[in-house]
């Protein structure tokens, strides 16, 4: 759905790519969104979301980005091209990765850029927190990092969200000069 209504803005190819439209009506259509206003009103959300953590992310002039639950976002693939000094890592859960990686792949394969940052795509559980430092690996500790998490605290009951905030300070607390940027929306303020 999310990629459905950022495909309404035109400049994520990736979008494209991925033919999310007509799953996206389906599913919206199944949930009983059927009104064009109001999906037109949550295209609007998802992409002001989506350009504000970016403003925010480029704000710090961090050179490493790790995205927990990048799902088929594509910051990862515009901030390699953005920022070719770069560290950039996606993750999310395997399934979604593979998928991810395909994507990437066949985008970079047409893409015409020479100079790109560096994209790793890795699969995390936020959850765990091995998992999540595993997946962490590639990034250097006395570098400053930005933590990007978008939409997904959505998914979180209480003990959920308790084991999850606890994994991320336990990451802010690795990194010298860290900040996590997010959306705060959970299900108790939705």
């Amino acid at each position: 759905i999310v990629g459905y209504l950022r495909g309404m803005d035109k400049t994520l190819g990736l979008v494209e790519a991925g033919r999310f439209q007509e799953e996206g009506e389906a599913l919206l259509s199944k949930a009983g969104i059927d009104d064009p206003l109001t999906r037109a009103s949550m295209a609007v959300l998802f992409q002001s979301r989506y350009r504000t953590i970016n403003a925010a992310i480029a704000s710090g002039e961090t050179p490493q980005v790790v995205e927990f639950a990048s799902g088929i976002s594509p910051r990862g693939l515009q901030w390699s091209q953005m920022s070719p000094g770069t560290i950039y890592v996606e993750s999310d859960l395997p399934q979604l990765m593979i998928h991810k990686a395909k994507l990437i792949r066949n985008t970079l394969m047409q893409d015409s850029h020479k100079s790109r940052g560096v994209l790793h795509c890795c699969t995390v559980d936020v959850l765990d927190r091995k998992s999540v430092f595993d997946c962490l690996g590639s990034l250097n500790a006395d570098q400053s990092v930005s933590v990007v998490t978008e939409g997904l605290l959505l998914y979180f009951g209480e003990q959920e969200m308790r084991q999850f905030l606890s994994n991320m300070r336990a990451v802010l607390h690795e990194f010298e000069d860290a900040v996590w940027v997010t959306d705060f929306v959970a299900k108790q303020n939705l």
